[in-house]
């Protein structure tokens, strides 16, 4: 059996890290497509982070995106091992990864109205 040589990893680590961080950054960010999901975006109080609540449409895909994206961040910091470089960095972005997974868990509980969108 072959084994891959130091010159074969390298790219292939490189792909696998840029590949991870595009997707961290693509499902971290998922819910600034929810205005056009929902085909409206009503007036300037009207927060985007309601569209992921409890009995959104599509609420759960958002939800689930920022779950992937704390799981991926986590994943991240251990690839990188970024706790060997600088603790006080790897704590904080546990941290970061940690309340994106409940900011996901625990979402805002509203009230939908006639148009399916949160009423402040």
């Amino acid at each position: 059996m072959a084994t891959m040589t130091s010159n074969t990893k390298k790219p292939l680590h490189a792909r696998v890290n840029a590949t991870l961080s595009i997707l961290f950054f693509m499902l971290g960010t998922s819910w600034l497509l929810a205005p056009f999901v929902h085909h409206a975006h009503y007036s300037h109080l009207h927060f985007i982070s309601n569209y992921e609540g409890l009995g959104q449409h599509w609420g759960w895909a958002f939800r689930v995106g920022d779950i992937a994206s704390a799981l991926i961040l986590g994943f991240l910091i251990y690839r990188y091992r970024v706790w060997r470089k600088d603790r006080l960095m790897s704590l904080l972005l546990c941290l970061v990864a940690a309340l994106a997974a409940v900011d996901a868990i625990f979402p805002v509980t509203c009230q939908a109205g006639i148009t399916h969108i949160c009423n402040e």
